[in-house]
């Protein structure tokens, strides 16, 4: 649900887009999202600087932590100026400013064209099938 582009950060809460950013209690500032009638927290963040060496423990986790959430599912997802499009174990997620529908894919096939019709990636058939089991067994596990 974040932006698809920069947004100025400035001590007034300017809506920009359905998203503002503004500063906490502890001085974090705070993006958040306008739904459903009110503004929801996406993620807190800081101006402190940072370095290659901040981010290695948790690089090292998400990519090799048997718990890792990128490990134990099936993620694709592409943000275009109107929609979100993302999918994670056989369900897929349409997401606008004024619905979101919801699909579970229940064939390799379905996956095979929705890859390619919807994040223009072409997988073979023996390929659909293998990440569509694959996902399958992340879902039910």
């Amino acid at each position: 649900m974040t932006p698809t582009k920069p947004l100025k950060i400035s001590s007034k809460n300017k809506v920009n887009n359905n998203y503002k950013i503004s500063q906490n209690k502890d001085k974090d500032y705070v993006l958040e999202i306008f739904r459903k009638e009110k503004f929801f927290t996406l993620y807190k963040f800081n101006l402190v600087t940072y370095t290659e060496a901040d981010c290695i423990m948790g690089n090292f986790y998400s990519e090799s932590h048997p718990n890792a959430a990128f490990k134990n599912n099936l993620v694709v997802s592409i943000k275009s100026k109107d929609k979100t499009l993302s999918f994670r174990n056989n369900s897929y997620h349409q997401i606008s400013d004024t619905f979101t529908n919801i699909l579970n894919i229940i064939e390799p096939i379905e996956l095979q064209n929705m890859l390619k019709k919807d994040f223009g990636i072409k997988i073979s058939k023996k390929e659909s099938k293998l990440l569509f089991e694959k996902a399958e067994n992340f879902r039910l596990s």
